[in-house]
């Protein structure tokens, strides 16, 4: 992708556990509430650093913010998510989180594509009522076998069931 060295339209430079992103004030600022005020405050801002997240995280949200300009190809898939749905709380992408939204809703279809019990996590932690209920429903209609296999994807082969997770 484009964000990973400097291109004609990148004027900020966001440094992630150690790697740099290259991007543009005016589609961060675009998106996000938080960085419009950030480059607000300081004009002449070259860069900044994004403590404590991931590089892996933070170059998807990039990507995705920057595919407006047909510069960048990453789009949201089950890996990246929930990760994106963090960041744009974070960063109060309202856009975002719609398109993440639309994105998990529409595999709640198909428990073969996106497992449930990561489905349900996502919309419990996001307050995604419609698809909390969508997704509990269903969950409601497997065996106990199926739905520890589903944990086990989740949480590992040393399971820990968390059933609150299925209580309202």
């Amino acid at each position: 992708d484009i964000v990973t060295a400097s291109w004609d339209g990148s004027d900020i430079v966001i440094d992630v556990d150690g790697h740099k992103l290259y991007a543009s004030k005016k589609v961060l600022s675009m998106w996000s509430p938080v960085f419009r005020r950030k480059f607000d405050a300081d004009k002449t801002m070259s860069e900044f650093a994004m403590p404590d997240k991931k590089y892996e995280d933070v170059l998807n949200m990039v990507a995705i913010l920057h595919s407006c300009l047909g510069v960048c190809t990453t789009e949201i898939d089950y890996d990246n998510v929930e990760a994106l749905l963090r960041l744009a709380r974070e960063y109060e992408m309202a856009k975002l989180t719609r398109e993440c939204k639309m994105f998990v809703n529409s595999r709640a279809i198909d428990f073969d594509t996106m497992n449930p019990l990561k489905q349900l996590m996502i919309a419990k932690e996001f307050d995604f009522t419609r698809l909390y209920k969508a997704v509990k429903m269903k969950l409601g209609r497997i065996s106990f076998t199926e739905l520890l296999s589903y944990a086990c994807d989740v949480w590992g082969d040393g399971v820990n069931v968390q059933p609150e997770i299925l209580c309202d």
